[in-house]
């Protein structure tokens, strides 16, 4: 799932835009559902949507929950039990959205105000989950204190690991590593690794680890590893023959281990690649690895990802592309909106539209400026034969924040993806993880546009 703060919206094919002419209804919405005016006699069908962590003080992040039936007006949701929304809805497809103006910089060192939109076929799906990332809430749990000494360590760089955080091992005085990371009280596996740089910048691979499975951080922890317990890890190769003579190659493995750590253990974009992970003493049920090969030419790119429990050889295999991303400006008011569209993908289980736009002065008075971030899922069954999409106008929503909207005058990159799945239409909008097992294929092409 993305990560954002909420305004959370159920549109059923309300996505009314002025100047984007997206479907021969003329009630700009591309699947084949009522229209607002004939849904009174219409079967109502619930939608429930669940945002994980919700802010409690939604005025700090410019929360919001509102929804769209059809084509009618956007309204603010009635409150949530828990973090649950519900809705009804009467057309043949709705739609979600999800915002965030968070205080300090996001994953990108900017300051992220973000909006998140879903579409899907009532047929399809009526239930939808999403994160609210530690940024946009404030009910991240408590942070306290893990340290550790690293005996015996190696010469090389050690990466420490628990949950989602991470750190690097310093030499102390005495010989010994020693690290310190700000975590939530949790159990997770604390995994310390020997990382190497590869001779190309930023690429490294992982040639040994130990992991401590379970460890308990109930309050200020501190820990000692022994170096002495750790193990080569095991390795397979990748192999990566594109049909294209420029192309940049990306690949990497990832792991989410049983006790939901996340480490990353190979990432490389010069041949020869490889690929890696635990040995058979060091593995455990419920370990996951994500191989992934990232290819991009031009405009098109394609991610293969391979989801298995144990290490295997890789071999990329080209896919068909998307094709041309035909962007177009929708309105340039209340706030530039931004459309697009592109060609239907064979065996497309969703598609992931996304525009971005760095902004300076005006309503971003952050240092080194900000990203205001717009992604929508959107499943073949909304978009139908001939996909295409666009920002909504969400301005009139009541507690609207105006720093989520993008401005005239100013590039935006965006891109759109298919996403293919093994798994089916329930792996999307896609996890971070997938069960083992799972093959993905997403294809997609950049586009930048000024509105």
């Amino acid at each position: 799932m993305r990560s954002h703060v909420v305004i959370l919206a159920v549109v059923a094919c309300g996505n009314t835009h002025s100047g984007a002419n997206l479907d021969a209804n003329g009630d700009g919405c591309p699947c084949d559902a009522p229209s607002s005016s004939d849904t009174g006699s219409a079967h109502a069908t619930t939608i429930t949507v669940t945002l994980t962590d919700r802010p409690n003080n939604a005025a700090q992040f410019s929360f919001v929950v509102a929804y769209q039936d059809g084509a009618g007006p956007w309204q603010v949701a009635s409150p949530p039990a828990g973090d649950v929304y519900t809705f009804q809805v009467t057309s043949a497809a709705y739609g979600v959205a999800w915002t965030c103006v968070s205080g300090g910089a996001g994953n990108v060192g900017l300051s992220e105000r973000d909006v998140n939109l879903y579409y899907f076929a009532v047929a399809e799906r009526t239930s939808l989950q999403a994160d609210v990332p530690a940024r946009c809430t404030d009910r991240a749990p408590q942070a306290v204190g893990l340290t550790g000494t690293i005996t015996s360590p190696p010469s090389a760089a050690l990466a420490v690991a628990f949950g989602a955080r991470s750190t690097f091992a310093t030499r102390s005085t005495n010989g010994n590593d020693a690290f310190a990371l700000e975590t939530p009280k949790s159990t997770h596996d604390l995994i310390v690794a020997e990382v190497f740089g590869t001779g190309t910048p930023g690429d490294f691979v992982v040639d040994s680890a130990v992991v401590q499975r379970d460890l308990a951080v109930t309050g200020p922890t501190a820990t000692i590893v022994d170096w002495n317990a750790s193990q080569t890890l095991a390795t397979g190769t990748v192999t990566v023959l594109t049909p294209f003579g420029s192309a940049r190659v990306d690949v990497s493995t990832s792991l989410l281990s049983a006790g939901k750590t996340l480490g990353e253990f190979v990432h490389e974009t010069s041949a020869p690649f490889t690929t890696a992970g635990f040995d058979v003493g060091q593995a455990a049920p419920g370990d996951v690895y994500d191989q992934q090969i990232a290819v991009s030419e031009g405009a098109g790119f394609v991610v293969e990802q391979s989801f298995v429990d144990t290490i295997a050889d890789q071999t990329f295999v080209a896919a068909t592309p998307l094709g041309t991303v035909m962007p177009s400006v929708a309105s340039h008011a209340p706030y530039a909106m931004i459309a697009a569209a592109w060609p239907a993908y064979t065996g497309a289980i969703g598609y992931a539209w996304q525009a971005s736009q760095i902004q300076n002065g005006g309503t971003c008075a952050m240092p080194g400026g900000c990203l205001v971030a717009w992604a929508i899922d959107v499943s073949p069954g909304y978009v139908g034969g001939a996909p295409q999409i666009a920002m909504p106008d969400l301005s009139g929503l009541t507690g609207w924040d105006p720093r989520l909207q993008m401005v005239n005058a100013t590039a935006v990159n965006g891109s759109v993806t298919a996403d293919t799945s093994t798994a089916g239409a329930a792996d999307f909008p896609e996890p971070t993880f997938a069960s083992v097992g799972t093959q993905r294929t997403n294809v997609g092409t950049v586009f930048t546009i000024t509105p």
